[in-house]
């Protein structure tokens, strides 16, 4: 009877050993990569939960078992450190070196330009792209009157987002606050447009003026060293009180793009459209860039009232509407070869 008693507890002993090896096996084949020697990038971003972590590791085949790894990083006390940032995994980490990178990987800033002429919906996209902040949150925070009327934009109250984010190169972490990412495309606005002030101080117009302009210099024009003289007829029609009759602001009021406008388009009722209404539009129509800007406040030294495309990115300039029209016909039979 003692001998079949110990052969049963021999049985049991083993099966609970296998049991338990299999077990052993298991979990640390949990955490054994599917992709081995294969490089991943892993992108996390702010807000999600250690769950969301654990199943894009899983996806990228850098871990086996999601939840087993969420559990792990539970009985370790740390699955509230992570953090977002990309991670770089070479493919070889074992168990401990993943969890450390994900604890301690290095956090890379994303780069991202936004180029000039751009309305503010289509820097929500580029942000989007890049994995900034997703688009419809930034739009959201930028169109919200809440943000807008608290701007108190160079000291007069924007009504619209547009010409307010700046376009340069920036440097975010991966899923920016939106309100974080707006407020720094407006202070370097802010910051480009007191410098000018501070050194043409004798300049006619408001600064969100010049920055109403400047948008509308930016759109009008193709080649950088123009934008002086395209500054210097809007400044002049503006001081003779003549309508700016700026194609680029009757594109804006039609919400969409035409390489052609028609007369129909210039009759388009809205307070953007600069062929009815005397004086700038009510707010930028784009973000502008500094030379734009800058060409406002310091144009051209010109009496030209006039410009029209010359077929090649640049314009011809004229004094007079004879001269001008003259000039459109130039510019009809360049179309025409």
């Amino acid at each position: 009877m003692k001998k079949v008693f110990l052969a049963i507890l021999l049985i049991i002993t083993a099966f609970t050993a296998g049991m338990l090896y299999a077990g052993v096996n298991y979990c640390l084949a949990a955490f054994s990569h599917t992709n081995e020697g294969n490089p991943q990038r892993i992108v996390v971003s702010q807000g999600e939960t250690v769950k969301d972590i654990s199943s894009k590791l899983q996806t990228a085949g850098i871990i086996r078992n999601a939840e087993l790894f969420r559990r792990y990083l539970v009985f370790l006390a740390v699955d509230h450190k992570l953090h977002a940032g990309y991670f770089d995994f070479d493919g070889k980490e074992d168990l401990n070196a993943t969890v450390h990178k994900m604890l301690h990987g290095h956090t890379e800033n994303i780069s991202v330009t936004i180029p000039p002429g751009l309305t503010y919906d289509k820097v929500a996209e580029i942000l989007d792209a890049n994995n900034i902040c997703d688009a419809e949150a930034f739009k959201a925070v930028v169109t919200e009157s809440s943000f807008l009327f608290s701007l108190d934009f160079l000291g007069e109250r924007a009504t619209s987002p547009e010409g307010i984010l700046f376009p340069e190169t920036y440097y975010f972490e991966p899923s920016t606050p939106p309100e974080v990412v707006a407020a720094r495309m407006k202070n370097l606005t802010e910051r480009y447009v007191n410098r000018l002030k501070a050194e043409f101080p004798d300049h006619s117009l408001s600064l969100y003026q010049s920055c109403i302009l400047a948008s509308i210099v930016e759109k009008e024009g193709a080649v950088v060293g123009e934008f002086p003289k395209i500054a210097s007829v809007f400044l002049n029609r503006l001081k003779k009180k003549q309508k700016l009759e700026s194609c680029a602001t009757v594109l804006y009021a039609l919400g969409y793009h035409k390489n052609a406008l028609s007369y129909q388009d210039l009759k388009t009722e809205s307070p953007f459209n600069t062929y009815l209404h005397e004086g700038l539009p009510p707010a930028p129509i784009s973000n502008f860039s500094f030379d734009a800007l800058k060409a406002v406040f310091n144009p051209a030294n010109t009496d030209y009232y006039y410009f029209v495309a010359d077929g090649d990115g640049t314009h011809r300039f004229s004094k007079s509407i004879a001269e001008h029209n003259r000039n459109k016909q130039i510019y009809k039979k360049t179309l025409q070869k």
